[in-house]
């Protein structure tokens, strides 16, 4: 009984093998034929980025079809290549564009993406302080303006860009007044400073 057990099994295990399909030569060559065309697709994309941004950094009266055109591919490699090199710094270029635009929350929005998705990146603070400058300047928010100030003071404190941010602070509750008056009172220190 025992023997026929075993029989059984190895016929069962015979014939399994036997009605497994078999990888023809064609489905190895897709597998490579895919990952080919992914690549070729990356690389058509940073080409057409490359193209578009020469349109319309280098053009002040460039169409606004070109520039949605150029977000919308920042956004797109972005979000479809997140571990490529390129991305962080396309966010960044995706924000001052969205900015340039007049978006200023989608610029916040860009910015953040930066600093949230890309510790290292070389360009990280500058994009701490412009959303700040964003709240400040284009949204008139002082108290998110403050935050973000704040939270480039604090993560970067070596930084120019703290130094800048902390200018800023001091600055936003200020009246135009006293703003005048506190320019003026640098400006005759510098002077008093530049005289022998």
């Amino acid at each position: 009984m025992r023997y026929s057990l075993v029989f059984v099994f190895a016929i069962a295990m015979g014939l399994s093998s036997c009605l497994a399909p078999e990888k023809s030569e064609h489905e190895g060559q897709t597998g490579k034929q895919e990952k080919v065309d992914l690549e070729k697709l990356k690389a058509e994309k940073l080409a057409e980025i490359k193209s578009l941004e020469k349109e319309v950094w280098n053009n002040l009266d460039v169409e606004e079809k070109k520039q949605r055109q150029l977000l919308v591919a920042y956004k797109d490699f972005s979000r479809n290549y997140h571990d490529d090199p390129n991305t962080p710094n396309f966010l960044f270029e995706a924000g001052r564009l969205s900015l340039t635009m007049g978006k200023p929350r989608s610029a916040i929005q860009l910015f953040t993406d930066v600093l949230d998705g890309f510790p290292k990146y070389n360009r990280k603070i500058e994009a701490a302080y412009l959303v700040g400058l964003i709240y400040d300047t284009n949204l008139n928010d002082r108290t998110m303006a403050s935050k973000a100030y704040a939270k480039v003071i604090e993560g970067y404190p070596e930084s120019e860009w703290a130094e800048t941010a902390q200018i800023m602070i001091d600055q936003l509750y200020m009246t135009d007044e006293q703003l005048i008056e506190m320019l003026k009172e640098k400006s005759q220190n510098q002077e008093q400073t530049e005289t022998p």
